[in-house]
């Protein structure tokens, strides 16, 4: 028997409507939401938590593949707030290896950086990689998949376009993985340039974020269809 569906993603927004119903259930420090086809994981931002999450849920579920599912920063400027992407490569930025995943659909290449990408990283990595897209999770996820041998996918929706310009979200984000929006919140009143920004991202996450529960409800028995019975991770 096949095992449940296992997604990774940095943010419950991310996911909100899709796991609207489910089981929530706190446990091992995260916060995971089960259906009968799949269970997903919040595990923070950020390359390491979601590895880090990836191993447990490889514990916990023998799942029947695993899933790094979020928002992307788009490299192209064809593509539009929205838009999902279900790639055949994902690289890490920082290491520069590449993980294959299963992609059912026409692929292209995303790339997991370290940190969150602005207009001028946008262009750099656009050169360096040839890439479509930019997130944060995705490469974690798969260093995972491949040391149990489990299958591997992503899917990422894009919050912003190529030349958005990104408030500078980074200093908010600690080495956890969490983002402080209190912190963000109380900058932001004294920095009336990145009103504008800010209002235009929640917007803009919105709709990235029904598009890809669209697309994880539309996947994710598809993605079901395999066997059971993952190697655990490799200590």
């Amino acid at each position: 028997m096949a095992g449940r569906v296992a997604i990774v993603c940095a943010m419950r927004q991310e996911v909100k409507s899709l796991v609207r119903g489910w089981r929530k259930v706190r446990e091992r420090g995260l916060t995971f939401f089960e259906s009968e086809r799949a269970v997903v994981v919040v595990a923070g931002i950020g390359t390491a938590p979601a590895a880090m999450a990836s191993m447990t849920l490889v514990a916990r579920e023998q799942p029947s593949c695993l899933v790094s599912a979020g928002f992307a920063g788009a490299l192209r400027r064809d593509l539009k707030i929205g838009d999902v992407l279900v790639p055949s490569t994902i690289v890490n930025v920082a290491t520069g290896k590449r993980f294959t995943s299963q992609s059912p659909e026409s692929g292209g290449t995303i790339v997991s950086g370290r940190s969150i990408a602005g207009e001028d990283r946008k262009r750099e990595l656009r050169e360096e990689f040839v890439a479509d897209a930019i997130e944060m999770e995705a490469a974690g996820v798969a260093s995972i998949a491949d040391s149990c041998g489990l299958p591997f996918y992503a899917v990422k929706a894009i919050s912003d376009e190529v030349d958005f310009p990104m408030p500078p979200m980074n200093e908010f984000v600690d080495t956890g993985g969490t983002f402080h929006a209190v912190k963000f919140g109380a900058k932001l009143l004294f920095r009336p340039s990145w009103w504008g920004p800010t209002r235009a991202l929640a917007r803009n996450s919105h709709k990235a974020s029904m598009e890809l529960c669209k697309a994880l409800e539309h996947h994710i028995e598809q993605f079901s269809n395999h066997e059971q019975g993952a190697l655990k991770p490799q200590s």
